[in-house]
């Protein structure tokens, strides 16, 4: 222990106890060799116990040593108890890190399947009105053909409708009616 800058620290210091005895050492003066004279007689003592003191007896700070193996016997305990209780604490926090992660885990899994599922079902959604395009278009196309055979008076090809026709009157109705009739009359004229 590096007793100097541990009494420096200590405002008020007169004097100090070592392990509880009733010899006090005083830490006077104004320079720092008072702190010095103090740090050599504590480092003699190796001391379990250390007690600073103001000038009315309180006790300002107080350093204990850490206990040894010797220590730790008399409590009820050892090193290897020591080492044990660090190897149960290591596997503990290691337990309790694997089960953050697993639930991290998880919990991004759920998030990735609720995502699938989002997209699946707009897929679904969007397939549908495809579809459903789809059918309008062919249902708009026979209309188209049924009109264009009635104004024609039933003519049609070989194929079951007249193309040229059918070309017109849909140019017609995509371009609001601007395109011309067949026969160079107007739209429903003869």
């Amino acid at each position: 222990m590096i007793w100097k800058d541990w009494l420096r620290r200590i405002e008020g210091l007169t004097h100090v106890r070592i392990d509880g005895g009733d010899e006090r050492i005083a830490v006077t003066g104004a320079n720092s060799n008072r702190w010095a004279h103090a740090a050599r007689i504590l480092d003699d003592a190796a001391p379990e116990k250390v007690e600073a003191f103001d000038k009315d007896g309180n006790i300002l700070r107080m350093w204990k040593s850490p206990p040894d193996a010797s220590e730790l016997a008399r409590q009820g305990g050892d090193a290897a108890t020591a080492g044990s209780q660090l190897a149960e604490l290591a596997r503990v926090i290691g337990e309790v890190s694997d089960r953050a992660a697993a639930r991290h885990e998880n919990a991004y899994r759920a998030a990735f399947d609720a995502q699938q599922k989002l997209v699946s079902t707009i897929s679904d959604r969007l397939f549908a009105i495809e579809k459903s395009w789809q059918q309008m278009l062919v249902v708009r196309k026979r209309e188209i053909e049924a009109s264009i055979i009635t104004a024609q008076g039933g003519s049609i090809d070989d194929d079951g409708m007249n193309l040229g026709n059918l070309a017109t009157h849909v140019l017609g109705a995509a371009l609001g009616g601007n395109a011309q009739a067949p026969n160079g009359t107007t739209k429903g004229a003869k």
